[in-house]
């Protein structure tokens, strides 16, 4: 079994940091996020691999869950945010080595008050269909 997660995440990773759009509007995108850390910012947060039954080939689902946080007054700095994320992800495509992507969209997304209302956490779920040799 061949886990793409790891590519996948830095794939994620450095497309977002590579967008200036999106980094205007955030701090950081990490995995971990460190103790402090200025916000806003985004975090891929959960990843998911499962094989699917395919002929000649190796095929994988990968689900993504993307958050993106920010402690302004309202919800319009996290959709803002998750707009710009789904304008990079929704059929977009990912430099993968070893691999690729044969699809990638954006599945659902949410926005709630987190952390007794003194932040506001946006997610979203992406799923790629990744294919390796």
């Amino acid at each position: 079994m061949s886990l793409v997660m790891h590519a996948v995440q830095q794939a994620l990773v450095s497309k977002c940091m590579g967008d200036a759009v999106l980094m205007d509007r955030i701090t950081a995108v990490y995995d971990t996020v460190p103790q402090r850390s200025a916000l806003p910012y985004v975090v891929v947060n959960e990843l998911v691999q499962e094989a699917l039954p395919a002929l000649g080939e190796q095929l994988w689902r990968v689900t993504v869950v993307m958050e993106a946080w920010s402690d302004a007054q309202g919800r319009k700095t996290v959709l803002q945010i998750l707009e710009r994320l789904h304008g990079l992800l929704h059929y977009g495509h990912l430099n993968l080595e070893d691999a690729s992507v044969r699809e990638m969209r954006v599945e659902g997304a949410s926005c709630v008050a987190a952390e007794q209302a003194t932040r506001v956490v946006g997610s979203m779920e992406v799923q790629l269909l990744i294919a390796t040799n």
